[in-house]
């Protein structure tokens, strides 16, 4: 469970947004820049992060204020973001708990975590799932909890599927084995069966 508080500066304008989380720690992981080069999409910086009484906080900078929609995003473009969130990470420091050749990820890439503001663009938001995993499991976050999910799949080179396919089996085990927390259980028992569809998908390509 989590909950958030927006600050707004003098004028009434977004400043600072403060996530608290009822459940786990500050992500270890946070974007070092704050916009990708080849989308042009945005997403809030960390500010600060750390724990008290047993709660983990998270200050970042605060999105636009006004109106904002769902993005809905085609293959290329996604594949184009994930580049760009790789980006963002750098090259951080391998913790030794980390399998090698896994990389930084954001954890939640899916449509309803891409909003068009109507006065700023188009941002990424909810990084608290940042984290390290399987090469390419923000692509197969986003194509397996797209309402067109099926048809991006179809879309995806060959050669690239195989590769796919540890990203897609690591949701699904991670789904499978979920507890109470930041997100009900439910839904990760839903993104599990959703990833395993996806393996299956991948398999026959």
């Amino acid at each position: 469970m989590k909950f958030g508080a927006l600050f707004l500066d003098p004028a009434g304008l977004p400043q600072t947004f403060a996530r608290v989380l009822l459940a786990g720690e500050v992500p270890r992981l946070a974007p070092r820049v704050g916009g990708g080069t080849r989308t042009g999409i945005r997403w809030p910086m960390r500010l600060a992060g750390f724990s008290h009484d047993g709660l983990a906080v998270e200050l970042s900078t605060a999105t636009p204020a006004g109106l904002h929609v769902p993005v809905h995003l085609g293959l290329r473009a996604v594949m184009e973001l994930c580049a760009d969130i790789d980006d963002a990470f750098g090259v951080p420091e391998r913790p030794a708990d980390v399998p090698a050749g896994w990389t930084p990820m954001h954890g939640d890439l899916a449509h309803w975590n891409l909003r068009r503001y109507r006065t700023g663009g188009t941002h990424l938001l909810d990084w608290e799932g940042s984290d390290w995993a399987p090469p390419h499991a923000d692509l197969v976050r986003f194509i397996m909890t797209a309402p067109n999910g099926p048809q991006l799949a179809g879309g995806l080179p060959k050669s690239l599927c195989p590769d796919l396919e540890e990203a897609a089996l690591f949701w699904s085990d991670r789904g499978a084995k979920a507890v109470e927390g930041v997100v009900p259980a439910w839904v990760e028992r839903k993104h599990a069966a959703q990833a395993a569809s996806l393996s299956e998908l991948l398999a026959a390509r």
